[in-house]
């Protein structure tokens, strides 16, 4: 049986792996301009990418293809500024949300309760938000 420790340390590196290039722990004095952040996310992208473009993994990303990639960049560009904690303000969030439950309910055969319908308490408690 291979020693914990050393073991631990492996997976550790392999969550990790940008612990060499430094992290920041505190919030710096001056910021980073806009385009050092992004072209480090980039770097990061291109490297994480590869393994799922090659179809290495199972289950953890479930990509379109580059014109439905860019049609979600699209959308949360209109949304990226909402937040779903606010109903009263954003009310096509919970629209959206609505028929997605009710849309993957149905797939699962659910009934009225599962898709949030009245019956369901909280869903009489929201009928009632203009």
């Amino acid at each position: 049986m291979p020693d914990s420790d050393s073991f631990l340390e492996q997976i550790e590196r392999k969550m990790k792996p940008y612990e060499a290039r430094g992290s920041i722990s505190e919030l710096p004095e001056q910021g980073t301009d806009a385009d050092t952040i992004v072209e480090e996310m980039s770097s990061y992208t291109r490297e994480e990418e590869k393994g799922w473009k090659q179809g290495l993994v199972s289950g953890a990303v479930y990509h379109g293809g580059d014109e439905m990639t860019g049609f979600y960049e699209r959308v949360y560009r209109i949304y990226s500024q909402t937040n779903p904690l606010h109903p009263d303000i954003w009310p096509s969030l919970t629209k959206y949300e609505r028929e997605i439950v009710r849309m993957c309910s149905s797939i699962m055969h659910g009934d009225e309760l599962t898709r949030g319908g009245l019956s369901h308490p909280v869903a009489r408690r929201a009928s009632c938000w203009p």
